[in-house]
């Protein structure tokens, strides 16, 4: 009886620990920029929102947590607390949100409004605007 409650004790505790390293390094791990990643999806600012704006569903299905790259003209330029967003203009209600991943900001304090501008990102979904993170610009 001693000898199964020890074996038993000590499987358990194999799988605590187990579970204590997975943890360990899934809050550990490093986090990616979409700088280093290939986009899934090529689409321009005016069909991301209308997708979105159409049917949010099937639009997550498309476009949500995946890496894409947006083409559109540049709105605005937005920096808050030295976070830098660009908006892209849509031909609906809303706009394109990318929240910029950047060290070198003068390539971003040089943009021109209603430039076309190409941007790589990971889609956070949609909430009055379509949002995207970690974002780079490619062109």
């Amino acid at each position: 009886m001693q000898k199964r409650r020890f074996t038993f004790l000590m499987v358990l505790l194999l799988c605590i620990v187990i579970v204590a390293g997975f943890v360990f390094c899934s809050i550990n791990k490093p986090h990616e920029s979409a700088e280093n990643l290939t986009a899934n999806v090529f689409v321009n600012a005016e069909k991301l929102y209308a997708d979105y704006s159409q049917n949010e569903v099937q639009a997550n299905g498309l476009y949500l947590d995946k890496i894409i790259s947006v083409t559109g003209k540049l709105q605005q330029k937005l920096n808050q607390n030295d976070h830098y967003f660009l908006v892209l203009q849509t031909n609906g209600d809303g706009n394109i949100n990318c929240s910029m991943m950047m060290n070198d900001t003068t390539v971003l304090h040089q943009l021109s409004l209603n430039k076309v501008l190409i941007i790589k990102g990971k889609c956070t979904g949609y909430l009055a605007d379509v949002n995207l993170v970690d974002c780079v610009l490619t062109k």
